[in-house]
């Protein structure tokens, strides 16, 4: 596990844990960064584990990716990478992969807006191709991606409206745009923080909106198409009530069902409520 402490300097720290959830060592400092906040995420690699942060570059916004070892300390073999092209402000990155490949989602700074682009990166952490899956004006961030049986699935917030909204764009296994679709239902309010899970031919996307004055959780089945499963409504997850919010929810696939994880603040401390959800086709 990883995480950022905003001290001086700034740090991002780690700590291995075993496969029941424990502790196996101490939790130890694998990078300082300069920039407002460090955004660290893991995930498996051909490299083996793999964190990507954000920093700064005399004052650029720049994303990072590096191999760790078994000690969580940074490689240099395969050196770390430096997302983009060379004058770059790059932000939000998200990785995902496993031992046979890993794929990097992260925003780039254009001079209307922000761009989101998907890369491709072999086990030397070498780009082998950049797909830019969103380009024009408003913000990009926040965005997420996933293996799926066609590729890669990436959603992230937008803002080419007055409301910010969810988009996903579906990415092939070589790096070709295949669509780009809105997730949310149409008109429908504020969408924030998507995550995605994908199973099957079948994927979940979760985020929170503003649909009925406090935010609650939302749950998208798509197909590979990114069309809606079966043509139907997003899911309310959360039942909290009007007066409290509901929102930062994950999903996973746990081999039999979809779990959803959200923060919850009906009862006037926020805790994490979870709540298990299957896709009839």
């Amino acid at each position: 596990m990883v995480w950022e402490e905003l001290g001086t300097p700034k740090t991002i720290r780690g700590r291995m844990l075993d496969a029941n959830g424990a502790f196996t060592g101490p939790a130890v400092t694998i990078a300082t960064f300069l920039s407002e906040e460090g955004r660290p995420i893991l995930s498996a690699s051909p490299a083996g584990l793999t964190m990507a942060y954000m920093d700064l570059d005399a004052g650029r916004p720049i994303t990072k990716i590096v191999a760790l070892d078994a000690s969580l300390a940074p490689k240099a073999d395969p050196a770390p990478l430096t997302l983009g092209g060379q004058m770059d402000k790059t932000t939000h990155p998200y990785i995902a992969g496993d031992a046979t490949s890993l794929t990097a989602v992260y925003t780039v700074m254009n001079e209307a807006g922000q761009d989101v682009h998907v890369a491709l990166l072999d086990e030397t952490l070498h780009v082998t191709k950049d797909t830019t899956v969103r380009t024009g004006t408003g913000d990009a961030i926040l965005a997420r991606i996933a293996k799926t049986t066609f590729g890669w699935l990436a959603t992230w917030e937008d803002g080419r409206t007055p409301d910010n909204e969810i988009y996903e764009a579906r990415v092939s296994g070589n790096g070709n745009l295949l669509g780009s679709e809105l997730v949310q239902e149409d008109n429908s309010g504020d969408g924030n923080w998507s995550n995605i899970a994908w199973h099957d031919d079948v994927g979940a996307i979760v985020f929170y909106q503003y649909r009925f004055g406090k935010p609650n959780v939302f749950l998208t089945f798509i197909d590979e198409t990114g069309q809606r499963v079966g043509g139907r409504a997003d899911f309310r997850v959360s039942d909290t009530p009007a007066e409290f919010s509901s929102r930062f929810p994950d999903v996973t696939w746990n081999g039999a069902e979809f779990g959803v994880v959200w923060s919850d603040g009906r009862t006037g401390t926020y805790q994490n409520y979870f709540a298990r959800i299957t896709c009839v086709k």
